[in-house]
């Protein structure tokens, strides 16, 4: 059977993972600070000397997250807080630290703080609490504040502040769909940290983009299943001429 199968093998498993990561975008075109994914691939040309160099196989390079920022919306809701400019929040998962864009924050029963999937946000002494029957209100600089229901204005009592780390290099989705670091990650100095209280931001998908790419993808899958069918057809045709006849 021809080496060409192998090349369009190799095709059509990079199409079919870039359909797989396209298709994940779309379904989260409505998730808050959700960050697009991007299938990377590269040639890799085959070293047999009968090949000359003519001949390339798709290699994939893992998955990565853009880093382009989404727009941001006004909720108006005093648990949500949008990152302006670069940073990530950092959220205390089971497995180490996880980060997100999704300011979307609620009160768990306890009073911790908590972000998306119930994990507990960071600040700078560890998870941020509130004591019973207060509620947060988040500022600029990150600081929480607990207010009580009879607290005048500038009576807040001090919750903690949050942490707003760097944007790491290599940041890709772990199995359960968070993001993950390879290394560690270093928190924003205090004065950079720029958050706008009451909004979120978000998705940094454009549905009609993902949805042409999507479209150019499933061609191209429908391409190299073509050049396999081909191959086969000459393939059988090559063995029928050469068929002894007895």
């Amino acid at each position: 059977m021809d080496r060409v199968l192998y090349t369009a093998l190799s095709g059509m498993r990079r199409s079919e993972t870039g359909q797989a990561v396209l298709a994940n975008n779309l379904a989260n075109a409505g998730t808050a600070g959700f960050r697009r994914d991007l299938a990377v691939a590269s040639s890799h040309w085959l070293a047999a000397a009968d090949l000359a160099g003519a001949r390339a196989q798709s290699a994939e390079k893992g998955g990565a997250v853009s880093a382009a920022e989404g727009p941001s919306i006004e909720t108006g809701n005093a648990l949500h807080a949008r990152i302006v400019g670069a940073g990530l929040f950092e959220l205390i998962g089971p497995d180490g630290p996880v980060y997100t864009r999704n300011g979307a924050f609620s009160l768990a029963p306890d009073g911790r703080l908590v972000g998306e999937g119930g994990l507990a946000v960071r600040g700078e002494a560890g998870p941020i609490a509130l004591p019973p029957g207060t509620q947060p209100e988040i500022l600029e600089d990150g600081s929480v504040l607990a207010r009580g229901p009879n607290n005048p204005p500038g009576a807040a009592q001090p919750a903690g502040r949050l942490l707003v780390m760097r944007e790491p290099d290599g940041l890709s989705r772990s199995p359960r769909g968070e993001l993950v670091a390879s290394g560690p990650v270093a928190p924003l100095p205090a004065a950079e940290v720029r958050l706008q209280p009451g909004a979120l931001e978000q998705a940094n998908v454009a549905p009609v983009e993902e949805l042409t790419r999507l479209i150019e993808t499933a061609r191209g899958f429908e391409m190299q299943t073509r050049i396999v069918r081909e191959a086969r057809e000459l393939d059988s045709s090559s063995a029928a001429l050469l068929r002894i006849e007895p």
